[in-house]
């Protein structure tokens, strides 16, 4: 009798243990996932405001860049405080808790980093 509930209790250590590998696995896949879209939309962003200055030669990078500061964040302030519906991106609650603490990380940094630019983006709206 001691040997099948000593069986019976590594095997379940055992399976959890395979679980949690396969949970971990696919949680970290899923987070570099997201790193490298992230850094693509950046890219993309960036090349975006590059030709914009080329063809427009009375707009500088400068204002090019603190245009789209200034959308990301009022769109990440829009997030942070509950204005954007995330269930309408079909997230889990995780991911929808994740993204708000991101937002609101987000959100920080920029006040803390340039709060005069925050400051000019919150007029311009």
């Amino acid at each position: 009798m001691k040997v099948k509930i000593s069986i019976f209790i590594a095997g379940m250590i055992m399976g959890l243990a395979v679980s949690y590998f396969f949970v971990s696995k696919q949680w970290a896949v899923h987070h570099d996932v997201a790193s490298l879209t992230d850094r693509g939309k950046a890219m993309v962003a960036i090349a975006d405001l590059l030709s914009e200055s080329a063809r427009d030669h009375e707009s500088t990078i400068a204002s090019q860049l603190e245009g789209y500061v200034c959308d990301e964040y009022r769109r990440q302030k829009s997030i942070s405080s509950g204005a954007i519906d995330l269930d309408s991106y079909g997230l889990s609650d995780r991911g929808k808790v994740e993204g708000m603490k991101s937002s609101t990380r987000y959100v920080l940094q920029a006040e803390a980093y340039n709060s005069k630019l925050v400051e000019r983006c919150g007029q311009s709206l």
